[in-house]
């Protein structure tokens, strides 16, 4: 393989290791959303329970118990529509997926030595990675996979995406 193929194949390995970090980060934050969100409802939920089967309920304990009621509601509606943990399993099997292509890249990469095997097997690498489909990352934790890939050095420096693109 030439040297301008190999660079280009080795930026296409490094961007899908970013976007694999990425998917990852971001099936972290919403998984711990998911927790933030679940957790205090369940457990404020719990706590007001018994005091409205009281009988002698003191003003006071009727107005803490409405107002956790309400902020019970507001975290079980924000679980509901924001769904946190069926985007943290998407992002996830995003990770995955890339992590499987970035392999099969590298695999042939480092291995496929006819160069006809090789063009062959590159275009339909950068099919599927054309096909997979694209989730919305936040900028923090694509600039935070970038930042981990550039400082593993495993890619040559001119590969950096720190600089502007």
């Amino acid at each position: 393989m030439d040297k301008g193929k190999q660079n280009v194949v080795l930026d296409w390995i490094r961007k899908i290791h970013v976007l694999e970090h990425a998917h990852r980060l971001e099936s972290i934050y919403w998984k711990n959303t998911n927790f933030y969100l679940g957790i205090p409802a369940l457990i404020i939920s719990a706590i007001i329970a018994p005091i409205t089967a009281l009988n002698e309920t003191s003003n006071s304990l009727i107005i803490i118990s409405t107002v956790a009621g309400v902020i019970v509601a507001i975290l079980v509606g924000l679980q509901t529509f924001l769904k946190p943990g069926e985007i943290a399993e998407q992002h996830r099997q995003s990770s995955n997926t890339f992590e499987k292509l970035r392999h099969k890249f590298e695999f042939i990469y480092e291995f496929e030595t006819d160069e006809k095997k090789l063009d062959k097997e590159v275009n339909k690498l950068r099919e599927t990675w054309g096909e997979i489909d694209q989730m919305n990352i936040s900028q923090t934790n694509f600039k935070k996979a970038s930042e981990w890939i550039n400082d593993s050095k495993k890619y040559p420096e001119e590969f950096s995406l720190n600089k502007d693109e």
